[in-house]
């Protein structure tokens, strides 16, 4: 069972969820928000920008708006897993110039950091207070959605002090499975040409693979297909152009790497969401 809650401050997401499912059905999207994800099971592999972690119940993965990222079940036991999205600007108001608590979403190299396995006491600490945030949102009354912000407050001070002693010698656990080099160098060719065009067959001969071998080596290392992964690395330049610049969506598109406005457009869709025309009206974060 899977309890979800959902509140909105100022246009701004705040999603809380918590629960047990027999699959992980996840479609490959990129959230307007940053995440903090804890794996209640044993039996998820999280792929993130090209790197595999196996969790363990209790494990926690922190992603922001630009790293590519998908949870991926090892057996056909139940998935279990509790997680907040939330942005950051929500909580501008009860932080001020304070502790820069979004820091470890925001200093960290991209795909880097991002998996953090907490001593049993914060895991329960961190656990609970998962449940406590989704119990003040459910109520749903003011008094009840200042507890809800001042618990997540609390979670993310938890978080980062487990990021700090998972990470204070700047070395990153030794927990993810090695990525095949060869894969690792395509996702580096890929992450530098994504606005070119590109032919799976000219890819395959420049690393000396088959084809379709190279397609199941690249899905299986990283959880995405290569057509999923240029697609997001696209939308993301988009997204980032949305919200640095004069540019019409129609030049976005084109410099982002679409051939044309219609297929921007349905990509956009479908991986935000919403319109790019709605993201760009309404982007916050």
């Amino acid at each position: 069972m899977e309890r979800t809650t959902t509140i909105t401050l100022e246009q701004q997401p705040f999603f809380v969820s918590t629960g047990i499912t027999q699959k992980c059905d996840i479609d490959i999207h990129l959230h307007n928000a940053f995440e903090i994800f804890m794996a209640t099971t044993n039996n998820i592999r999280y792929y993130i920008e090209g790197q595999a972690y196996d969790l363990q119940a209790g494990d926690l993965i922190i992603t922001n708006t630009t790293e590519i990222h998908r949870p991926f079940l090892l057996d056909s036991t139940p998935y279990g897993r509790k997680f907040m999205l939330f942005n950051p600007s929500a909580f501008s108001a009860y932080l001020k110039d304070s502790y820069p608590v979004f820091s470890i979403f925001t200093d960290r190299k991209k795909g880097q950091g991002n998996h953090m396995r907490p001593h049993i006491n914060d895991q329960k600490k961190i656990s609970h207070l998962f449940d406590a945030i989704l119990e003040h949102l459910s109520k749903g009354d003011e008094k009840s959605m200042l507890y809800a912000h001042a618990l997540a407050l609390q979670l993310f001070l938890h978080v980062d002090t487990v990021y700090n002693y998972c990470y204070s010698q700047n070395t990153p656990p030794t927990l993810s499975p090695k990525i095949d080099p060869r894969v690792h160098a395509i996702l580096l060719d890929l992450t530098e040409n994504f606005q070119k065009k590109y032919c799976l067959d000219t890819l395959a001969k420049r690393y000396h693979l088959d084809k379709y071998y190279m397609c199941h080596l690249f899905k299986k290392e990283t959880g995405f297909s290569i057509v999923e992964y240029i697609l997001s690395r696209r939308i993301l330049h988009a997204k980032s152009l949305m919200t640095s610049t004069d540019l019409s969506l129609r030049e976005i598109s084109e410099v982002s790497g679409f051939a044309d406005y219609s297929n921007f457009f349905k990509a956009f869709k479908k991986l935000v969401t919403i319109s790019p025309s709605a993201f760009q009206k309404n982007y916050t974060l």
